[in-house]
Parts: structure tokens; sequence; C-alpha cells
């Protein structure tokens, strides 16, 4: 068996019998439908079919555990079943979920009322109940064995099990206002009628060795799927910058990649030591307007105290502003001080781009040079 996933924007592409004009005549206009898709192939049996029923439901259960933005969705079974004989004591006792008892654990479903609804001379017992996800399998194998008669469909509407939605469910997927003799569930105006409204309609499909389990929606997913897309790619630009700025750095000091902070940890770390440098009073202030002079004094300051000063850790955090975005790069404390001007310059301080931030990874020590508008502002802490 090979399985695979498939994203289409416009679902009146992906499906041929999606057709524009009928949408029009189903529901007075042509909303917008996109697919997510997880087909699959050379299913040649039984055993087969329930493994790709499992890929599925473990591929809709991350999904829906995945994005936050789905996370007040609940799943639905929409079930119908037919009378055979509609004066049968058994069949109008056992309905709908007694029914089906022997494929999903009904004692722990929510379900909605089980309504007796007529389609021309036909008559079916029709309910919808709520699935949990660890149930999801069990609800899609009774969809995959028979998908005229039952679906999945996902929403946050807190009257899924109302009898009036069950109603419109039955009235959309049967169209019947246009007069459907049944021939099974609609899904395409079970879509029409639902996706415009944010809900998901689950489509299976299957034809010899393949099938198929469509989420039908208004865009909701592939916006997600985009929106993760984009991110990953910020992600990787992150990274890849960083790594370049290690290679930089690693000329002049003994730097690993794997000693950065994560990039949100990196965030909260910088944020964190300003507020404790700006609570600090032992601050001294450091030349005047000219902000050449207060560079060689800032220069001169660093050198000096690297002679006296004794700290207490052999490595703290070195601030390298790099335009909008800070790095605090964990380097030996030596290495700082025996390459100061290079050090000045990678830093940004040379250039005027960012601060002299040298801080501890607990904040138990610092040395801080801060550029004010007029004069520069040294701070230390906890160094001898």
């Amino acid at each position: 068996m090979k399985w695979w996933r498939e994203v289409q924007k416009d679902a009146y592409s992906y499906y041929g019998f999606f057709s524009k004009s009928r949408a029009n005549d189903i529901v007075g206009d042509i909303p917008e439908l996109s697919v997510f898709a997880i087909n699959g192939e050379q299913i040649f049996d039984s055993v087969q079919s329930s493994e790709f029923v499992e890929v599925c439901s473990r591929e809709c259960i991350q999904m829906f555990r995945k994005y936050d933005e789905l996370s007040e969705y609940k799943i639905y079974l929409f079930a119908n079943v037919e009378l055979r004989d509609k004066k049968s004591a058994v069949e109008n006792y056992k309905k709908v979920w007694k029914l089906l008892q022997r494929k999903i654990s009904i004692g722990d479903l929510s379900k909605g009322p089980e309504l007796l609804v007529n389609l021309g001379e036909r008559s079916f017992y029709t309910s919808v109940a709520e699935i949990e996800m660890d149930d999801f399998s069990e609800a899609l194998q009774i969809v995959s064995e028979n998908p005229y008669k039952f679906a999945l469909i996902a929403t946050k509407r807190v009257d899924a099990l109302s009898e009036a939605f069950t109603q419109r469910v039955f009235k959309c997927a049967f169209n019947v206002d246009l007069g459907n003799q049944y021939r099974g569930i609609d899904y395409f105006a079970l879509s029409l009628n639902l996706c415009r409204e944010n809900d998901f309609v689950f489509r299976w499909g299957d034809s010899s060795e393949e099938a198929e389990l469509a989420i039908i929606n208004n865009g909701i997913l592939l916006k997600l799927i985009e929106d993760e897309k984009k991110s990953r790619m910020k992600e990787l630009k992150a990274i890849g910058k960083r790594k370049f700025l290690i290679k930089e750095l690693s000329n002049t000091f003994g730097v690993l990649y794997e000693e950065l902070l994560i990039p949100s940890e990196n965030d909260i770390f910088c944020k964190k030591a300003y507020e404790v440098m700006d609570v600090l009073a032992s601050k001294d202030k450091v030349g005047d307007t000219d902000d050449l002079k207060n560079k060689r004094l800032s220069r001169a300051c660093l050198i000096a105290l690297s002679k006296s000063a004794i700290f207490p850790k052999e490595k703290a955090r070195l601030f390298i502003f790099t335009g909008a975005k800070i790095e605090a790069v964990l380097v030996g404390i030596d290495e700082v001080f025996d390459n100061m001007d290079a050090v000045l310059e990678k830093t940004g301080f040379s250039s005027g781009r960012g601060d002299f931030m040298l801080i501890d990874d607990d904040f138990e020590f610092g040395v801080c040079i801060e550029r004010k508008e007029h004069y520069y502002e040294v701070c230390k802490w906890g160094i001898d």
C-alpha cells in the first residue's frame, strides 16, 4: 500500500463533479471550497483497507491536535439507517445506534435524537453522535463500509446534537429540496451548506485498488498549512543565520551552535538582562555627547576591568547585535578581553548597532555598557 497527502485550493477543480453551476442551483452562490486529501493506492484486500483507515485516522487526529485553531472542533458521525419494513418492531427498536453498537462503543457516544424521516416512499432513521478522537478510526471504518449512508463532519457548533441540526444535515445531505430520490449522501450539497459556515465535511471514496479520505472545507485548513510552511521556512532561515553567525564568531571564540539558547528563550534572556540592569543602582556615567570619545573611554574601561576583576565563572553570554535581532552567545570570558577590538566590532558596539553586554546565564554577574543619547553608562555586578 502507498499513501500520500494532497492539498487543493479549489475543490471545483479537484473534483470534476463539483460543478459551480450546480452549486449556484443548490445554495444560490458559489462558496469557496478547498480540499485536504489523504490518498492510497495498491489496496488489495480488507486488511490493507483497514490499514489505510488507520493511516487516515492518525493523520486527521494529528491535524486536529496540532493546530490551536482547530481545538474547539468536535467530530460527529452522521448516520442513516433505512427501514426495510416500516412495521418491524425490531428495526424501530434498534433505529441507528443499537444497530451499530457492535461496530463502535455506543455507550461512550454523546448521541443526538434518532429521527424518523421519509424520502419519497423510503423511510430512514437519521441521527448525529459526537465521536471522541480515540474512536475516530472505528467511526471512519463504518463510513468506509458505506459512505452513502454514513459521513463524518467536524464543527464548533454547540447545537450539533440537536434535533434541528440533525434535520438540517439530513436535508442538505440528501438534497431533499431538489427532489433527491435517494442516491446516497450528496457530499457536494452537504459541503456547500456546511463548509460556508466553517464546518468540515469528510468524504470517503474508493474504487478498485484506490481509496481517498478528503476533508472538504472553506480554506481554513489550507491557510493553516500554508502558515505552518511559512513559519517553518522562517525558522529554517533563522537557523541558517545563526549557524552563519557561529561560523563567523568561531574565528575569535570557541563557540558552539548547540550552546545557543532556543529563539524563544534567547529573547526572554535578553529582555530580562536589560530589566536586571535597569534596577541596579551601581552605574557610572562615561563621556558626553562625543560618541567617538565615549567608545574610546568604554574600551579603556573594559581593558582596565579585565586586569583587576575576578569573575566567578569562566563563561558568560555575550550579546551580538545583528540588525533587529540579538543573540546571547556563550563565550569564554578570557577570550572576550583577549580579543577586545574584534569583540567590540562583532557585537555591534563599535558601529553603534548595540551595547556591550556580558551576562551570566543565571544573572549572578554581568558587565554592561549601555549607549544613552548623550553619554554611555557602565554597570557591573557580582564581580570582585
